[in-house]
C-alpha cells in the first residue's frame, strides 16, 4: 500500500454487505490502512455501475485505478474468492504518472 501512497493513490475496499457487518470483517482482517465503504442499498449500486456486479449480485474482486476525471485507468477483475495482485497496479500509478 505504500506504494500505491507515493504515486497519491486513494484506496478504497468497497463491499455491497452493510456497514454493521463490514466492522467484524475489518477487525479479522487486523488494522485496515484504507476505508472500506458499503454499497449495500439500493444493493451494489456502485458496484452495478463499475460493471463489476456479477449474475449473482456479488462483486468480483477488482482492483481498479480511477483518475481524477473518473475514467477508469486500470482493471484487473478477479473471482471473489481470489485476491488480486497489487504490482500491476503499482505499474500502471508509474506509467499514469510518467504519461
Amino acid at each position: 500500500m505504500s506504494d500505491l501512497r507515493e504515486h497519491d493513490v486513494q484506496v478504497l475496499g468497497i463491499s455491497c454487505d452493510n456497514a454493521d457487518s463490514l466492522h467484524p470483517y475489518a477487525s479479522a482482517l487486523g488494522t485496515l490502512s484504507f476505508p472500506l465503504l458499503a454499497d449495500f442499498w439500493p444493493h451494489g449500486e456502485v458496484c452495478a455501475r463499475y460493471g463489476v456486479l456479477n449474475q449473482w449480485g456479488v462483486p468480483d474482486r477488482v482492483l481498479m485505478l480511477v483518475n481524477s476525471e473518473g475514467r477508469i485507468c486500470y482493471l484487473d477483475t478477479n473471482h471473489p474468492t481470489e485476491v488480486p495482485p497489487v504490482e500491476p497496479m503499482v505499474a500502471a500509478c508509474r506509467v499514469a504518472r510518467v504519461a
